[in-house]
C-alpha cells in the first residue's frame, strides 16, 4: 500500500509537473530575453487551450488538428500583443511591461469569457479509460500522451538552445543584451522568435492541462502561481531550472494530501513553502537563472 501510494504521487506529480515545466520554460525564456515577467502567460495557456477546444469539440475535428490550431492561434496573438502592447515599452524598463502584461492577462481572460463563458470545458475523445501502468497506479491515454508530448517538447527546446544559431543568439541576449547587439545579433528578431517559442510552449501546456483535467477561464491565473514557483525554484531565467523546478513542484503538489494534518486544499501552499525553503538555502535558485 505504501509503495503504491509513493508510485501514485510520483506518477501524478510527474504529469502535473510536466505541464508546469513546459509552461515554465517559456516563461523563463521570455523573462531572460524580454527582461520582464509576463503575467499574461497563464491566460495565454488558456487561450491556446480554448482554441483547441473550439476545433476539437465545436467543429468536431481530430485532437491533433486542434492542437496545431491552438498553438498557431496563440503564436499570432502573442506576436500581435508584443507589437502593440510590449514593443512601445521596450526601452522603458521592466516595470511598465510588467504592468502592461497584467492588463493583457485581463484582456485575454475576458475574451475567453466572452466566447466560451465561465463554465469548465473538456475535450472530446474516448481516452479516459485508465489502464494500470505500475502496481496500483492507473493512467488514461490522455495522461500518457501528455507526458510524452511535454518531455518531447522540452527536449526540443534543449536542442534549440544548444545546437542552433537562434539558440546561441538567445543565450547571448540573456547573458548580456548590449554585448550581443554589439557582436551583430539582431536583437528584435531574436526577441520575436522568443515570443514564438514561448507561445508554442504556453499553448501546448494549456492544451495538455485541458487534456489532463479541464479548461476554465480562471485556471490560467491559478496555475500561473505554481509556474512562477517552479521558475523561481529552478532559477529565474533558466529554462533548465524551470524543467527541474516544475517536476519538484508537481510532486510536492500531489504529495500534499498525504501529509498529516493537510488536505488537497493546501496543495498550492505546500509548493510555495518548498520554494521559500530552497531559496533560503540557495537564493539564486537551482540553476542560477542563466540560459545555458
Amino acid at each position: 500500500m505504501v509503495l503504491s501510494t509513493i508510485l501514485e504521487v510520483l506518477v501524478f506529480g510527474l504529469i502535473f509537473g510536466s505541464v508546469l515545466a513546459l509552461a515554465g520554460v517559456g516563461l523563463s525564456l521570455i523573462y531572460s530575453i524580454a527582461d520582464f515577467p509576463n503575467f499574461a502567460h497563464g491566460d495565454y495557456m488558456m487561450f491556446g487551450g480554448y482554441m483547441a477546444f473550439y476545433i476539437n469539440v465545436q467543429l468536431g475535428l481530430p485532437m491533433a488538428v486542434a492542437f496545431l490550431v491552438g498553438v498557431v492561434s496563440l503564436v499570432v496573438l502573442a506576436l500581435a500583443i508584443d507589437r502593440f502592447a510590449f514593443k512601445p515599452l521596450r526601452d522603458s524598463g521592466p516595470v511598465p511591461s510588467l504592468i502592461a502584461s497584467i492588463g493583457v492577462a485581463l484582456f485575454v481572460r475576458n475574451v475567453i469569457k466572452f466566447f466560451w463563458g465561465t463554465s469548465t470545458r473538456n475535450y472530446a475523445g474516448d481516452w479516459q479509460r485508465a489502464q494500470e501502468i505500475l502496481p496500483g497506479v492507473r493512467m488514461t491515454g490522455q495522461q500518457i500522451t501528455l507526458v510524452i508530448v511535454a518531455f518531447g517538447m522540452m527536449f526540443a527546446v534543449h536542442l534549440l538552445l544548444s545546437r542552433t544559431k537562434l539558440g546561441k543568439s538567445m543565450r547571448a541576449m540573456s547573458d548580456n543584451r548590449r554585448l550581443a547587439r554589439a557582436s551583430g545579433i539582431y536583437a528584435e528578431r531574436t526577441l520575436m522568435w522568443t515570443w514564438v517559442i514561448g507561445a508554442i510552449l504556453a499553448a501546448s501546456a494549456g492544451i495538455l492541462l485541458g487534456m489532463n483535467s479541464s479548461l476554465a477561464p480562471y485556471r490560467g491565473f491559478m496555475i500561473l502561481l505554481a509556474i512562477f514557483a517552479a521558475v523561481i525554484l529552478g532559477g529565474i531565467g533558466s529554462p533548465y531550472g524551470a524543467m527541474v523546478g516544475g517536476l519538484i513542484i508537481g510532486i510536492a503538489y500531489e504529495a500534499t494530501p498525504y501529509i498529516p494534518g493537510l488536505d488537497a486544499g493546501y496543495k498550492f501552499a505546500t509548493t510555495f513553502v518548498i520554494m521559500i525553503g530552497i531559496l533560503l538555502i540557495k537564493p539564486q535558485g537551482i540553476f542560477g537563472g542563466e540560459v545555458k
